[in-house]
């Protein structure tokens, strides 16, 4: 039996085309992300409980227990979902009576009179109303009020901030033929009360009508969930601010591994595969296994949706701009392949490969929950925003795809930086990736410069393992230095297991000393086609500069063909 939920959101009034809706959101994936989908989910979100009695219902509802039941499942529910950011505390309202009649048989006019009532009686203390109604509605709705956006402000209290949940009785009340509260409903609903949309194929019918909930992997589209079974999918939490930034990673171009873990895990929680055809549509990947609430999933493993924000994805009325991104609880969320039918198709496990939009994605294995991704394939046309028409570009290119670069915006890593120095951490990081080494594993504290945790430390440890450094004669390593153009040298010749000391020098370049501590490592870069100097007439190779990031690109890609000779 399909749950009858449902949704209403008032569009922002007055904004216009000038605005950049994705602003507020430090990834640009989210429309109005503080203002709708993270007003709320910080902290405590404070509801008040009503129950709203109608002259037909036979559901006996009593608000004190619904409030108890609310705050011994739903908030730990939510707790857990949101990693302990975000709790809703359910407070006692009361009750109001309805004397509106029931003739259709939807119980449309009682339920706006409870909803006015409730707003009539209310403090005015909390953040939103749950009201339960005596009926043997299945099912439920929410209202959230966000024409305030671009006015000045938004109320966050109820009852000016129009955020209220309706549900009927069997939501906190075990109704024949259930044995339970379908619980699934209330979390249902306070999802969208937090801006979360319906994920579904949009290719099933029922009784000739579409569906909505098709998508047995997520609270906001499963069918027939009653109790809190599972819950949403990685995007939503990105969008109510409960997975950092740092856990999200992007694959634009290239062959790149990812690894990808659940809520409770420390590795990236979503991978985006960004489109550049339009803002706000891309695809997102997360992991879902089988612990805790999502114990009652149908399946485990890394699950595809395509999130589609563009302003024709989602119905527009007359009085709504035709420019307006699809935010909240209209964001359009698919399941990739969206075939429909409460299909798993979506969700692949260990040994599963598939493709999405031209990039190919292999499942190689799982550990303790988390998933190894081999991602090869271009989701956009350029690898990099910021290195067009410059002369290293082709090289550039050419190590990104290698995976010797990830970029230097993380987690967006569409931008390359090639203007900026290497610093002596980057380096590190460029020659391991190049000569095919990972980081280390241990971390035994070489440099007293270099602390654990930091995204280099593993480089540099290994790096100091094979030899490639040795760090300054007091004893540091000196992460955020420049790399000179003559130490570039030193550290290549040593990557590429060269021993300079073997050749003699023959004084090619006119800035390098013959008796400069570098001439050797800097004539053997040469001979080997790596370096071809800074400047001709006379050949210089510019020694005290530092060495840039779009040098260095050509630089790696020159040394790549030596590799293991």
């Amino acid at each position: 039996m399909a749950l009858a939920v449902a949704f209403l959101l008032a569009v922002p009034g007055g904004v216009g085309a000038q605005d950049d809706p994705y602003a507020g959101d430090p990834l640009g994936l989210i429309a109005f992300a503080p203002e709708v989908s993270q007003a709320y989910t910080s902290g405590s979100d404070v509801w008040e409980v009503w129950v709203c009695e109608t002259q037909w219902g036979p559901v006996p509802v009593d608000p004190t227990d619904a409030v108890g039941l609310l705050n011994s499942t739903v908030a730990p529910y939510f707790v857990w979902l949101s990693g302990s950011r975000y709790r809703p505390v359910f407070e006692l309202g009361g009750v109001v009576q309805t004397p509106v009649p029931d003739p259709t048989g939807t119980g449309g006019a009682a339920l706006e009179d409870c909803e006015r009532r409730v707003a009539e009686r209310s403090a005015g203390n909390s953040g939103g109303a749950l009201v339960v109604t005596n009926t043997l509605l299945l099912g439920g709705y929410a209202l959230s009020d966000h024409d305030c956006l671009m006015s000045g402000g938004c109320p966050t209290s109820f009852p000016a901030n129009g955020r209220l949940v309706m549900v009927g009785g069997p939501a906190l009340v075990a109704v024949d033929p259930y044995e339970e509260p379908a619980l699934g409903i209330v979390a249902h609903e306070l999802g969208h009360a937090l801006g979360w949309p319906h994920s579904f194929s949009g290719h099933t019918v029922i009784e000739d009508e579409p569906t909505q909930y098709d998508n047995p992997m997520d609270v906001m589209g499963a069918p027939d969930w009653i109790g809190l079974e599972g819950g949403t999918i990685a995007i939503n939490r990105y969008a109510a601010g409960w997975i950092e930034p740092r856990r999200v990673a992007f694959h634009r171009q290239g062959t790149l591994t990812y690894q990808l873990g659940p809520l409770d895990s420390a590795a990236t929680q979503l991978l985006v595969l960004p489109d550049d055809t339009a803002p706000g549509s891309y695809e997102a990947l997360g992991a879902r296994v089988w612990s805790q609430y999502d114990t009652g999933l149908p399946a485990e493993g890394v699950e595809v949706y395509q999130i589609d924000q563009r302003p024709t994805a989602c119905r527009h009325t007359d009085s709504e701009p035709l420019d307006w991104p699809c935010f909240g609880v209209r964001r359009r969320t698919r399941q990739v392949p969206a075939v429909g039918g409460e299909a798993l198709d979506h969700v692949h496990g260990r040994g599963d490969t598939f493709t999405v939009r031209g990039v190919t994605v292999e499942v190689l294995d799982r550990t303790e929950g988390v998933y190894t991704l081999l991602v090869s394939g271009a989701a956009v046309a350029e690898r990099f925003v910021d290195d067009n028409g410059n002369l290293h570009e082709p090289s550039i290119e050419t190590i990104a795809a290698r995976g010797i670069t990830m970029g230097c915006n993380p987690p967006l890593n569409d931008h390359y930086c090639p203007d900026e120095v290497v610093t002596r951490a980057q380096m590190a990081a460029f020659l391991l990736r190049t000569i095919g080494e990972q980081p280390s594993t241990t971390h035994r504290a070489h440099f007293p410069d270099v602390p654990f945790g930091r995204w280099y430390t593993s480089y540099v440890e290994r790096a100091y393992e094979l030899g490639l450094t040795v760090g300054y004669p007091d004893g540091t390593f000196r992460p955020d230095a420049p790399v000179a153009r003559s130490e570039t040298a030193a550290f290549m010749l040593r990557a590429l297991g060269e021993d300079p000391s073997i050749y003699v020098a023959a004084g090619v370049f006119s800035d390098v000393p013959l008796d400069a501590w570098y001439i050797e490592e800097v004539e053997r870069l040469r001979d080997l086609g790596i370096t071809t100097g800074c400047g001709t007439s006379p050949l210089r190779y510019c020694p005290d500069e530092p060495v840039k990031r779009d040098q260095m690109g050509s630089l790696l890609a020159r040394a790549l063909p030596l590799i293991g000779r």
